[in-house]
């Protein structure tokens, strides 16, 4: 998935395996350090810790996506505080 294209946030997990194009430098999604968050909070951007180079964009949920999740019982929902409650 090219790093442009925002992964949904109930989509990805810390433990997802991921590669820095830039530096070739392997790990999981948790290892990743928030470097930005979009103007208009819709995402935000993950980089390689090793280079600091873009690796991938995260779309916050929205309330709708959080509510989904909540039904399902994914705990990451909790984590939101009372978005989409």
């Amino acid at each position: 998935m090219p790093m442009t294209d925002p992964i949904p946030f109930f989509q990805q997990d810390d433990a997802d395996a991921v590669v820095c194009e830039g530096c070739g430098w392997a790990g999981e999604a948790g290892d990743l350090a928030i470097t930005e968050v979009s103007l208009d909070h819709q995402c935000y951007h993950q980089a390689c810790p090793a280079c600091e180079a873009a690796v991938r964009v995260v779309a916050f949920p929205t309330h709708a996506e959080v509510r989904a999740a909540r039904r399902r019982g994914d705990p990451r929902a909790d984590d939101l505080g009372p978005m989409g409650a």
